[in-house]
């Protein structure tokens, strides 16, 4: 039906223009909620939603109007005076938010949320309590609070809003401070502060855990705070600053307060620089707070306080330059404050007009301590610099000295490398001559064997003529049955020989691996010695031939003369018995031999070598029987 279609086309122009509002189109929104209000003049909801929307785009007044006709019309409606109050709440109007809150509870006694509102309002109006006549009212205004609260708890008991609430009453109305810059009197008061503190800490961990809001971490903050924790206050607020995304001024000025306190206990500089950069922070959120600008000046001027205070060991130059550029700035500040008579101020004029004349007194002390600072500064700059000029020449000396010893462990280490180098060259040069001897002796041993060899087969004797070829020569059967024995003198002389050749080959051997110069001299020296050699090997035949003794026994000649034309010998008992005698001096005479080249072929080297003419030997009566 029409009624029916009006009725949804009205829902859904609200619905869309609360989807516009979530989404952040707000004059898309506003113009949708009109074009439901031209329609339906009554639509409550969507006046409250423009009240809304005007209050955020800093439109009280059209707010305001909004919402007292929507009042007037429905002043019963629970959640519209909920509205009402936390836009009262919104313009800083706490006075007129707790009378309309007490009115609400004639209309409804049973709503949580409407005690909630109640206990947070007066407990706010008992902590903005500034004035002297109104510090009387704070104790009463944390009473009223914790009760509302507790009524709350008693009617939501899962109400996690009310029990922080009711924690935070609490703590205050025990942990109320005096006015400002005062202690706490006695120390009885001061343990009764600690224990509440900590008591109410255990409650908002706990509530912490269940609700997530910034609320709690503030008032975690607040509890470190008054138990002296400043560092853990800071860690609390700058939670709740995270939640709030920067830009809460309550908690901003909580977060100088605590680096405050900070600086003073610790009488830090840098603490007292962020105290100051926190309350500029929430100057720039709400310019027009004098409160703000007076806290400005009392730090800067705290902070030339605390440096005048300080040795100049524990402060810089730069740090007292600062200071007193902001201590000026104070006290300009502190001036202005003072002479400000526009209304209700948030501070006391009076105190501001003492701070800027203490501000002056502290900028006629900033030549003096400018000149301490200096003065200390350049004493403690001449020693960094002395002792930074003596660790250098220190350094030098350890690294030249390091430097030496690096130098000396490598010069001996290239001294031993060295050593080490020339005994393998020497070891290498002798292994090789030792194996060169070695192989000498082997070569000598091998041809001495040979030799031996020969002599055991008594077989052929290769001797080579002057053309180079090589003749067969059977030595002769009856060689031995015609010598005569030789006499010891002869046999000496023959080893003497033997020896003399023997040292000659070894003297060869020696020289072999020197250079050419000196194999030229010892080759010519060697065929003059060959010479001689040959010389007396003749000599010594011939006199062996002529003394042989004639063959007396005419049996045995004719015996040696027949085997002789027959080409074999024969020896008759005689002479077998004879030759036993005799058999170890041939068998010395037949080595002398071996050892000594053949007649013909030792005549032959000489001839070739020297260029002597073979001597031509007489014919024996062998030779001629052959």
């Amino acid at each position: 039906t029409g009624k029916e279609a009006d009725i949804l086309k009205t829902v859904l122009a609200y619905n869309l223009a609360r989807a516009y509002e979530d989404d952040g189109e707000v004059v898309q929104a506003a113009q949708w909620y009109r074009d439901v209000l031209r329609q339906h003049p009554e639509h409550m909801e969507s006046k409250v939603r423009l009240a809304m929307l005007a209050a955020a785009g800093g439109r009280n007044f059209d707010a305001h109007t909004l919402l007292k006709e929507c009042l007037k019309a429905d002043e019963a409606n629970i959640s519209l005076r909920s509205v009402y109050t936390n836009f009262l709440v919104s313009i800083g109007s706490f006075k007129e938010a707790l009378a309309f809150t007490s009115q609400t509870l004639k209309f409804e006694k049973s709503d949580a949320a409407t005690f909630c509102a109640l206990g947070w309002l007066h407990f706010t109006l008992g902590r903005e309590a500034k004035r002297p006549q109104e510090l009387g009212e704070r104790t009463k205004q944390y009473l009223r609070s914790a009760e509302a609260y507790e009524r709350a708890l008693s009617i939501d008991p899962s109400c996690a809003t009310a029990a922080q609430g009711l924690a935070i009453a609490l703590a205050e109305d025990a942990l109320a401070l005096k006015p400002q810059g005062m202690a706490v009197s006695t120390m009885d008061e001061a343990k009764a502060r600690m224990r509440i503190a900590g008591q109410a800490l255990s409650i908002f961990s706990r509530i912490n855990d269940s609700l997530s809001d910034g609320s709690v971490n503030v008032n975690m903050g607040h509890c470190y705070f008054v138990r002296g924790e400043e560092e853990k206050a800071i860690q609390s607020y700058e939670a709740a600053l995270i939640i709030y995304k920067g830009r809460n001024v309550s908690v901003l000025l909580y977060l100088a307060r605590s680096w405050y306190a900070f600086a003073n206990r610790e009488s830090n500089f840098s603490a007292m620089s962020k105290a100051l950069s926190y309350c500029q922070r929430a100057m720039h959120l709400q310019p027009a707070d004098r409160a703000i600008l007076y806290n400005i000046a009392m730090i800067q001027q705290k902070a030339a306080e605390m440096l005048f205070a300080l040795e100049p060991a524990k402060r810089t130059l730069q740090e007292l330059v600062v200071a007193l550029k902001q201590a000026q700035q104070a006290a300009n500040t502190f001036r202005v404050l003072a002479d400000d008579r526009s209304g209700a101020l948030p501070y006391d004029a009076d105190l501001a007009d003492q701070r800027a004349r203490y501000g002056d007194g502290l900028l006629r002390k900033a030549p003096e301590q400018m000149s301490r600072q200096e003065a200390f500064e350049g004493e403690t700059q001449a020693r960094v610099e002395e002792a930074r000029k003596t660790r250098a020449e220190e350094q030098a000396r350890i690294q030249a000295a390091e430097a030496a010893r690096r130098a000396e462990i490598e010069a001996r280490a290239a001294e031993l490398a060295e050593q080490r180098r020339k005994a393998r060259v020497e070891a290498q040069a002798w292994q090789e001559e030792l194996n060169t001897r070695q192989t000498e002796e082997e070569t000598k041993k091998a041809a001495a064997a040979e030799r031996r060899k020969r002599r055991r087969e008594g077989g052929e004797i290769e001797s080579a003529d002057e053309g180079g070829e090589k003749k067969v020569r059977k030595r002769k059967v009856g060689g031995k049955k015609g010598r005569k024995i030789r006499s010891k003198s002869e046999i000496s002389t023959e080893e003497e020989e033997d020896v003399r050749m023997d040292e000659h080959e070894e003297r060869e051997a020696r020289s072999s691996g020197d250079d050419d110069g000196m194999a030229a001299r010892e080759q010519m020296e060697n065929q003059g010695i060959r010479a001689v050699k040959a010389q007396d090997t003749l000599a010594m035949l011939k006199a062996r031939k002529r003394n042989r003794k004639p063959v007396d026994d005419a049996d045995e000649e004719e015996v040696v003369t027949t085997s002789r034309r027959k080409g074999k010998e024969y020896k008759s008992k005689a002479y077998i018995s004879d030759s036993d005698e005799f058999e170890e001096e041939e068998e010395d005479d037949d080595a002398v031999g071996d050892a000594l080249p053949a007649a013909d072929d030792v005549e032959d080297e000489v001839g070739e070598e020297t260029g002597i003419e073979k001597p031509t030997l007489p014919a024996d009566e062998d030779a001629e029987d052959e």
